[in-house]
């Protein structure tokens, strides 16, 4: 049987190092001694390479393995695709490797659904002709045995309210024997499962008909859906993903902040005395934190003057009047400046205080990105605040960049996208955008393996990174596809870019690949045009280079 199976590790799996015993749940559909049998020898391996520890297989059904995955029983887990991905939205697992399979003189990373009825089912033979009928499949959480059927029926206007669904379990077999014997019009397995018991002497080809079949060279199965890779496209890091990996934390870290600005705000008001013990509070913020009236600096913690370099606080305002000297503009607007909306900036923050609020500073040459709060601790008399300065570095970074090339990522660059074309447009400024991927990219990958293709992508991610300005922006579009933001750039001078990045690539000796070649399609902002208008015609034109011969650059 042939299963897309991904080696997860937990989150929290410091565990693994603290006991000799590591445990391993296996998603069994056979029986949990066949389970046991099957994957003895790999955890036979495992203590071979690691004999400190001792690698116990566990067989688990579906809910065992979700019960196990939540109360943190397991050290790793086994299992398909589609139970990877439930795993991972419901309990923020992350994966390490994925399994191929080597059958038919082939190794396969990817598979896909079949949808099939009776040979002599004369009333059954597209997609349409299911309404109504009945409908076996062996899960709905399958990916191979349900999810890609539905999903190419909905593609296709089949509405599920319209199908008599019913589940048989696993195994697979089930799906087959209910369709063979008559109970099912129509069943829905993954691909393999029906070549596997065909060689078995299981079953005989000749009694089925594969619905809506498709065609692929390099997949030797039956095949009535997309080819579905775990994850051939670079994975957004969302901020969705950051409250769900950090919630904890960034609820404690908030909390802390206001309790700290209360009880700042509240000694602040005091005598001398009390001013001078909330100094010490200031001081054991592990924060950087200030006291300022926007205009000039009045307060900073140690914390504070450590990171800006400085000594002492009469240092610093020997050479600055304010850290909002030391603020940078970004990419887009969203990063404080020393006035925002006429006012300075401290002011802008407390009128403003149901928005988050970042502020650019480079030290040193290393630039952080920081999350400032604010509240008020002056006096009828005079205006000063107290701001904290929170660094978001980090999580910023893993929202906005992809995770292989460490350049920016699709969402990312939708964001910056979107700024450019407004800045184009109100200042009448030339915009060029640059789309390209890498020619025969799939070859590499299955030629030399995809950690050689990770390579190739680091690599051209790089080179292109290096050949640009510090106003341009590269971003991975998805799997070997790259576009790149040309701000206040004709697109002669556009296509100048393209041709050179395309040479130095082409000129590049990668490691075991040796060369390989891209092409491109550049455009440019037409007056009072969209972005999406855009980037469909710059994808129009990577295709015409991919069309006419790859290795080209086409311009329109």
């Amino acid at each position: 049987m042939f299963f897309k199976l991904l080696l997860i590790l937990f989150i929290f799996s410091s565990t693994l190092f603290a006991s000799e015993n590591v445990t391993i749940g296996i998603l069994a559909f056979r029986s949990k001694a066949e389970t046991i049998k099957e994957w003895q020898s790999t955890a036979d391996y495992l203590h071979q390479k690691e004999p400190n520890y001792n690698f116990v297989i566990v067989p688990l059904d579906y809910p065992e393995i979700n019960e196990a995955v939540q109360n943190n029983k397991l050290d790793f887990v086994i299992t398909n695709s589609g139970h990877y991905v439930y795993l991972e939205k419901k309990y923020h697992i992350s994966r390490i490797a994925t399994m191929e399979r080597y059958k038919k003189g082939q190794w396969h990373d990817r598979f896909g659904g079949v949808v099939f009825t009776r040979a002599e089912r004369l009333d059954i033979n597209t997609f349409e002709d299911l309404k109504g009928k009945k409908i076996a499949a062996v899960d709905g959480d399958s990916l191979g045995g349900y999810a890609t059927q539905m999903y190419e029926l909905f593609r296709n206007g089949i509405d599920k309210k319209n199908l008599n669904m019913y589940v048989t379990g696993m195994p697979h077999k089930k799906v087959v024997q209910e369709v063979i014997e008559g109970r099912a019009d129509v069943g829905f397995v993954r691909t393999d499962v029906l070549e596997d018991l065909s060689q078995n002497g299981s079953l005989d080809l000749k009694q089925l008909k594969i619905l809506h079949p498709q065609k692929s060279e390099t997949f030797p199965y039956f095949l009535s859906t997309a080819l579905y890779p775990p994850y051939d496209k670079p994975e957004i890091f969302t901020i969705g993903d950051i409250w769900n990996k950090y919630k904890i934390a960034i609820l404690f870290s908030t909390s802390m902040t206001f309790l700290f600005l209360f009880l700042f705000s509240w000694m602040y008001r005091k005598n001398s005395f009390e001013k001078a013990y909330a100094k010490s509070i200031l001081d054991a913020s592990p924060n950087p934190t200030v006291v300022t009236n926007g205009e000039f600096l009045i307060s900073a913690n140690k914390a504070m003057l450590s990171y800006l370099g400085y000594a002492t606080l009469e240092k610093f305002r020997s050479e600055h009047n304010c850290i909002c000297d030391l603020f940078e503009k970004g990419d887009t607007n969203e990063y404080l400046q020393p006035k925002m909306d006429d006012v300075f900036w401290i002011e802008y923050i407390l009128s403003n205080s149901q928005k988050e609020h970042k502020a650019k500073i480079t030290i040193n040459g290393e630039t952080t990105i920081f999350r400032i709060d604010a509240s008020f601790v002056g006096n009828k008399k005079e205006f000063r605040a107290i701001a904290i300065l929170t660094n978001i570095s980090i999580m910023l970074t893993q929202s906005t960049t992809d995770t292989l090339t460490h350049i920016a990522n699709r969402l990312h660059f939708d964001v910056l996208f979107e700024h450019a074309v407004h800045i184009s447009q109100r200042d009448k400024s030339p915009l060029s955008v640059v789309f390209f991927d890498i020619d025969h990219f799939k070859k590499v990958n299955d030629i030399y393996g995809h950690l050689a293709g990770d390579e190739v992508l680091k690599r051209v991610a790089n080179i292109a990174k290096n050949s640009l300005r510090k106003s341009d922006v590269i971003a991975r579009w998805g799997g070997e596809e790259f576009i790149i933001l040309l701000p206040d750039t004709p697109v002669k001078s556009a296509v100048e870019v393209a041709e050179n990045l395309r040479l130095s690539i082409a000129h590049e000796n990668f490691d075991v690949i040796g060369h390989l070649t891209c092409s491109f399609g550049v455009s440019y902002l037409y007056e009072d045009e969209t972005e999406d208008t855009l980037l469909n015609r710059v994808d129009e034109l990577l295709y015409n280079a991919k069309e006419n011969g790859r290795n080209r650059v086409v311009v329109g």
